[in-house]
């Protein structure tokens, strides 16, 4: 459980998060790249220019979440259609 965490551009890379829970959070510009999310559960934390590519969020649910500029790959398991992430602001990258 991270409450008020501040983590900016932290390295979480190929961290194991499922389950995890992020309230009030400011994770802005950290790698999540290759890590596994499921089922993470975010409240009102700010993801801002993360990186989740290659990460697997299925089933996380962002709640009053900031993802603007945070990026993801074809590889990315989603928890919503890439519509849905270019609403939220994330960016689809190849590289």
């Amino acid at each position: 459980f991270f409450r008020s965490t501040k983590a900016i551009a932290a390295a979480f890379e190929n961290g194991n998060f499922s389950g995890a829970k992020f309230y009030f959070s400011d994770l802005r510009g950290a790698s999540f790249r290759g890590a596994r999310l499921r089922s993470l559960q975010a409240v009102e934390s700010n993801f801002r220019g993360a990186d989740f590519r290659g990460a697997d969020l299925s089933d996380a649910m962002f709640n009053l979440c900031s993802l603007r500029g945070a990026v993801y790959d074809q590889t990315t398991k989603l928890p919503f259609s890439p519509e849905e992430a270019s609403l939220r602001g994330m960016e689809l990258r190849s590289e």
